[in-house]
C-alpha cells in the first residue's frame, strides 16, 4: 500500500501547487462505503505520521474523515442508503418536506442522509467556498480488477490537472508495476459541481481514488 501514499501525497502536492493558499485544508477521507477498507487502512496510516506530514509540509493542515462509521462497524456498504449519492447541493439544502427522492437515493431521516449534512457542514458547507476544505481525497475499495482509478469531475480544473500528473508519473515508474497493476484516470463529464452527488464535491476541489483487485 506505500504506492497509494505516494499517489495521494502526488496528487494533494499538484492541487496544493495551484492554489496558492497556505495553509491549505486537505481531508482524505475513507469508509465511505463501509465494508471498503483501504481508505480505512490509509486513514490509520496517516494518523500514525501527523507529527511527520506536518514537519514535511508545514503548509498542509491534513485531516482524516471515517466517513460512514455505522457502516464500517457492521461490515456493510450503507446502513439505509448510499452514502456517495448523498451530496448534491439539492439534497444538502432543502427541508425534508420538500424533497424526497428515492430513485436518486435521498430519503430524510435516513443515517446517511443524516451523516451526509454533518460531514458537509465540517467539511463544507457545499457552495461555500471561503469556508470549505480547499480539496477532500476520497478512497473507496472495488473487487474489480481495474488497478487504481482517480475519479474526476470535469468541474474540478485542479483535480484534473493533478490526474494527468499523476498518471504521467505512473508511466515513468516501474514497467512492471503499471503493467501488473495500471493507473487509470476517469472524468466523470455529467455533473456540475452544484449536482455532483459525491462526497468529494464538498470541498472546494475533489477527487476520489478507487483501489480495484
Amino acid at each position: 500500500m506505500l504506492w497509494l501514499s505516494v499517489v495521494i501525497l502526488v496528487t494533494v502536492l499538484q492541487v496544493v501547487g495551484s492554489l496558492q493558499r497556505v495553509p491549505t485544508r486537505v481531508v482524505v477521507s475513507g469508509g465511505c462505503h463501509g465494508n471498503e477498507l483501504t481508505g480505512v487502512w490509509v486513514l490509520s496510516r496517516l494518523q500514525q505520521r501527523a507529527a511527520a506530514i506536518a514537519e514535511a509540509y508545514p503548509m498542509l493542515r491534513v485531516e482524516t474523515l471515517l466517513a460512514n462509521p455505522r457502516a464500517h462497524a457492521d461490515n456493510v456498504r450503507f446502513i439505509d442508503c448510499d452514502l456517495n449519492r448523498q451530496f448534491s447541493q439539492a439534497a444538502l439544502i432543502a427541508p425534508p418536506e420538500s424533497y424526497r427522492s428515492r430513485s436518486m437515493g435521498i430519503d430524510f431521516g435516513r443515517y446517511e442522509t443524516t451523516r451526509a449534512r454533518e460531514i458537509s457542514a465540517k467539511f463544507g458547507p457545499k457552495g461555500a467556498e471561503a469556508q470549505a476544505a480547499d480539496l477532500c481525497i476520497d478512497l473507496h475499495t472495488t473487487t474489480a480488477n481495474m488497478g487504481c482509478t482517480l475519479i474526476v469531475g470535469s468541474w474540478c480544473h485542479p483535480a484534473l490537472a493533478a490526474a494527468s500528473y499523476v498518471a504521467q508519473q505512473w508511466l515513468r515508474g516501474d514497467d512492471r508495476v503499471a503493467q501488473s497493476f495500471p493507473l487509470r484516470v476517469l472524468i466523470d463529464p455529467h455533473h456540475s459541481k452544484e449536482d455532483c452527488p459525491y462526497l468529494c464535491s464538498v470541498a472546494r476541489h475533489g477527487i476520489e481514488i478507487e483501489v480495484g483487485l
